[in-house]
């Protein structure tokens, strides 16, 4: 599928961070769909825990070597169709949820600045 490799290329081609997602949007593609630690998703969901947020630190290759802190749910249960159009649903938890969750912020036209705040001293957890 054409858009999956030119997500991958584009993901691939990154110069920093860990490449642990990216969402087509961020490469001009108006498609829900999402790529997290090499899953390919389409029209994911997520549906957070209610145990309270977690601040963590996130960076994000729409604003590049910039690091924004943001609440995250440390765990919740995703939805998706996988690359074979079959339903999938998984409880994600800790770095895979971090990034589910930064990835679903993209479909929906939000991007870190728009929700974190910015710091001067970065120490990277994430990125994507």
């Amino acid at each position: 599928m054409q858009i999956v490799r030119k997500m991958n290329n584009a993901l691939g081609g990154t110069t920093y961070g860990q490449r642990l997602g990216i969402a087509a949007p961020q490469i001009g593609i108006n498609k829900r769909v999402i790529i997290v630690r090499g899953n390919v998703m389409f029209n994911p969901t997520w549906h957070p825990s209610k145990a309270p947020m977690s601040t963590i630190t996130e960076g994000c290759y729409s604003v590049p070597k910039k690091m924004y802190q943001v609440e995250r749910a440390s765990y919740g249960w995703a939805e998706w169709l996988d690359i074979n159009g079959r339903p999938m649903r998984d409880k994600l938890r800790d770095l895979p949820a971090i990034v589910f969750q930064h990835e679903i912020q993209h479909l929906d036209g939000q991007c870190l600045p728009d929700y974190g705040e910015l710091i001067e001293s970065p120490s990277p957890q994430t990125g994507g």
